[in-house]
């Protein structure tokens, strides 16, 4: 494996912790984002009967608006905070879906070429006394051009981030 492409694999690596990093961030984000909202709702419907409580020095007592009111603001500030968060989609930095699909094909015969060639090499190496041309184990040969192809075809993929077509 060439410099360049051990460098590329190492880039790839640390890009996908942080993309996964970043999803799981925005994941939760969805989900602190969805449940304020629903008690935020809860509190502007609240049903005059049964009015949330709120903690008193006597203990708990039904919230007054003026409470209920200034919570509402504050739930809603932090909602927007939270949409502004940097973990927010941001279309600049995805690949257009129909690149991927694409690249996807590309992938699977990369698998299955490696996966051949695992098989021919094996045999040849095994079976047939053959020199198959390196030291490596047949699928440490295997895996290095596998990874050579998989650098070039995500290489296509960056250049394609954040464009619409």
């Amino acid at each position: 494996m060439s410099e360049d492409t051990e460098y590329a694999a190492k880039v790839a690596r640390q890009e996908r912790a942080l993309a996964e990093t970043t999803t799981k961030a925005r994941d939760e984000m969805v989900i602190v984002v969805k449940e304020l909202s629903r008690f935020q709702k809860m509190l502007e419907q609240v049903d005059p009967n049964e009015k949330p409580t709120e903690m008193t020095r006597n203990g708990p007592a039904p919230m007054c608006d003026k409470t209920r009111i200034q919570l509402i603001l504050d739930i809603a500030k932090t909602i927007s905070r939270l949409n502004l968060d940097e973990a927010k989609l941001d279309p600049s930095k995805f690949i257009p879906a129909d690149k991927v699909i694409l690249a996807s094909g590309e992938i699977q015969q990369a698998v299955r070429e490696a996966l051949e060639r695992v098989h021919e090499l094996t045999l040849a190496q095994s079976v047939r006394g053959e020199d198959i041309g390196t030291d490596d184990p047949v699928v440490d040969h295997s895996w290095k051009l596998f990874v050579d192809r998989w650098a070039s075809i995500w290489g296509r993929l960056k250049s394609d981030i954040g464009k619409t077509s």
